[in-house]
């Protein structure tokens, strides 16, 4: 099911608006897949890359910026902004290997940048700004 919405995602506004010109900016993609499904519940992570080579071909994000925050940081902020939802819930150790598997298709993987969130907000925002004007450079370069 978590494949079907990032093809239904793909297919109907990410690839039509690209098409257009139309640069895209999502809060989600196949990486928390990944990193949830594959680390979090310890699916297999060979069969899920497969999966998703199957349903979703070579689409991948050209820059995915991962705000990484430890669990006990990321459940504080949670708890902060009211009840919990479902995967709030899950165990420290759910988050502890779902982060684990964050970091390490971010080490992987060029295209994924990894900034710092536990920093205070106006870091974490030049951190992502900073990112990003260097990534538009690179293209224009």
């Amino acid at each position: 099911m978590f494949y079907a919405a990032r093809v239904q995602l793909v297919e109907t506004v990410i690839k039509p608006a690209l098409a257009n010109g139309t640069w895209v900016i999502g809060d989600r993609h196949d990486l928390s897949t990944q990193a949830y499904q594959g680390g979090g519940r310890g699916i297999d992570q060979h069969m899920l890359a497969t999966l998703r080579d199957a349903v979703l071909g070579d689409f991948r994000p050209d820059l995915t910026l991962y705000l990484d925050v430890t669990p006990e940081v990321g459940l504080k902020r949670a708890r902060a902004r009211g009840e919990l939802d479902r995967i709030e819930q899950e165990s420290f150790d759910f988050f502890n290997r779902t982060r684990a598997r964050y970091l390490e298709l971010a080490a992987q993987d060029k295209s994924i940048h990894t900034i710092d969130a536990t920093q205070p907000l106006e870091s974490v925002m030049d951190a992502i700004r900073t990112t990003v004007t260097n990534w538009v450079k690179e293209l224009d370069a």
